[in-house]
C-alpha cells in the first residue's frame, strides 16, 4: 500500500461529514476518479476494525482506500476519520502526495 495510487471511496455522505457537506455527492465522486491518492501508511485498520472496536467509538469513518484486495467493503482501509462530537479531523494521506 506505501506510495502506492490508492482509490478514496466514500463511507457517509457528504452532506453527514463536515469535510465534504458543501459538495454535491456526483460532483465528489468525479473528484475522487480524477485525483490520485498516495500515502505513506503500511499498516492500517478496516472498516470492519475500525468499527467494532470500542476505542473507535468518539469517531466515524468518513472514507476509506480501495488498495483493490479488498472482496468487501468491510475490508477496506479507512482513510478518513472525524469526531462525533468534537471537532477531530483525521487523514490518512498527505497533502503534499495528492
Amino acid at each position: 500500500m506505501v506510495s502506492q495510487a490508492l482509490q478514496q471511496n466514500l463511507n457517509l455522505l457528504p452532506k453527514e461529514t463536515f469535510v465534504y457537506d458543501e459538495i454535491p455527492v456526483k460532483e465528489l465522486e468525479k473528484t475522487f476518479d480524477l485525483i490520485t491518492f498516495y500515502n505513506d501508511i503500511d499498516v492500517g485498520v478496516t472498516l470492519e476494525e475500525f468499527n467494532n472496536n470500542k476505542k473507535f467509538r468518539p469517531f466515524v469513518a468518513a472514507a476509506t482506500y480501495d488498495s483493490g484486495s479488498a472482496s468487501r467493503r468491510e475490508e477496506e482501509f479507512v482513510s478518513m476519520i472525524e469526531g462525533s462530537f468534537m471537532p477531530f479531523f483525521g487523514f490518512a494521506h498527505r497533502l503534499d502526495k495528492i
